[in-house]
């Protein structure tokens, strides 16, 4: 699977990868991820995490959307969030940027795992 955000659009789309590399079957896979507004907040970074749910800048901070689309919630920050990523020996602790701070929270989950993480 490949995800791809549109800040502007406020919106992420899916689409399936083959094997010989590319992309087929588009589809949308969250839209009205604010109202494309920098200020507010908009999709910038995202990550996948071990379950497949999709953690994704937003206004108010991370939003997480689950592999089917639904939108779980939002994990809230002071300020616009920018990107994220996980990090530590056991990959769950979640490193974010914001507009002028870097933020660090414990996760009950993951990020997926890449082959440099074993």
């Amino acid at each position: 699977m490949l995800y791809i955000n549109d800040s502007p659009g406020a919106l992420i789309d899916v689409y399936n990868v083959n094997n010989d590399g590319t992309l087929s079957h588009k589809r949308r896979f969250a839209n009205n991820i604010g109202n494309g507004n920098l200020e507010e907040g908009i999709p910038d970074g995202m990550k996948c995490d071990e379950l497949g749910n999709i953690w994704v800048t937003g206004p108010g901070g991370i939003w997480v959307i689950d592999p089917d689309g639904k939108h779980l919630g939002i994990i809230n920050f002071p300020e616009n969030c920018h990107n994220l990523a996980w990090g530590n020996k056991d990959w769950k602790t979640l490193y974010v940027t914001g507009c002028t701070s870097l933020y660090s929270i414990q996760t009950k989950v993951k990020s997926h795992e890449e082959p440099f993480m074993v």
